[in-house]
C-alpha cells in the first residue's frame, strides 16, 4: 500500500514539474519571440502603451529579450514577483532583476496628436498637403526619430521665445528641406513648412494616387 502509494506521489510530483517545465517555456517563449520581433511589445504591451527598449534608447536584441525573459523566473520567486518588487524598490529606476541583467527599460511611448492637432487651420499649405508624390517621399524617407523630431517641434514650439524659436525652425527647416531634397517655397516661413511636414509624416498613408482632373 505504500508502495502504491509513493509510486502515485512521485508520478505526481513528475507530472507537476514537466506542467511548471512546458509553462515556463511557453511564457518565455511568448515574451522573448514577441518582444524581438515586435520591437520590445507584445499585444498587450501594444495595449498598454508601452515598450521594452535598450537602456541606450537602441531597439532591444534578442539576446537582451531572452535574457530579461529567462530570469523572469527569479523576479517571480518566491511568489507574486516578490523578488522583482523588492529589486524594483532597492534600485533608483525602478528595475526588476531581469531588465537589469539585460540593460533594458520599459517605457511609455508617448501619444502622436493627430495632423489636425498638429497644424493649425491658418498655416496648412494645400500645395504641399495635397501632393501625393511629396507625401510618399516623407513617409518613406524619413525614419522615425525623425518624424518624432518633426512632431516635438510641433507640439513645443508655443514655449519658446520668438527669436529662439525661429532660429530653431529656420535650422529645421534647411535640415529637412536637404534631408527630403524638398526645397521650402520662398513665400512659406520655416515654422509653416515644418508644421506642414509633420502633419504629412503622420498623416494616413494613402493607398492610390488621386485622378488628375481634366
Amino acid at each position: 500500500m505504500l508502495t502504491v502509494g509513493a509510486a502515485i506521489f512521485a508520478a505526481a510530483i513528475r507530472v507537476n514539474a514537466i506542467g511548471f517545465v512546458l509553462v515556463f517555456a511557453v511564457q518565455t517563449c511568448y515574451f522573448l519571440v514577441l518582444e524581438a520581433w515586435m520591437h520590445g511589445q507584445t499585444p498587450g504591451k501594444k495595449v498598454f502603451g508601452i515598450r521594452v527598449i535598450d537602456a541606450r534608447g537602441f531597439r532591444i536584441s534578442f539576446l537582451q529579450s531572452a535574457l530579461r525573459n529567462i530570469l523572469r523566473f527569479a523576479d517571480s520567486l518566491p511568489a507574486f514577483y516578490l523578488v522583482g518588487g523588492a529589486v524594483c524598490l532597492f534600485n533608483r529606476r525602478g528595475l526588476r532583476l531581469g531588465d537589469l541583467a539585460a540593460g533594458t527599460i520599459v517605457i511609455r511611448i508617448p501619444t502622436v496628436p493627430s495632423p489636425e492637432r498638429l497644424l493649425p487651420a491658418g498655416q496648412r499649405s494645400d500645395a504641399l498637403l495635397g501632393d501625393f508624390a511629396l507625401g510618399e517621399r516623407v513617409r518613406r524617407v524619413l525614419r522615425s526619430p525623425e518624424k518624432d523630431l518633426l512632431v516635438s517641434l510641433a507640439i513645443r514650439r508655443e514655449r519658446l521665445e520668438p527669436r529662439p524659436r525661429s532660429e530653431v525652425f529656420e535650422a529645421a527647416a534647411a535640415w529637412f528641406a536637404g534631408r527630403l531634397e524638398i526645397p521650402k517655397p520662398p513665400t512659406m516661413s520655416a515654422e509653416t513648412y515644418i508644421l506642414n511636414l509633420a502633419a504629412i509624416a503622420h498623416s494616413p498613408q494613402r493607398r492610390t494616387q488621386p485622378p488628375k482632373a481634366r
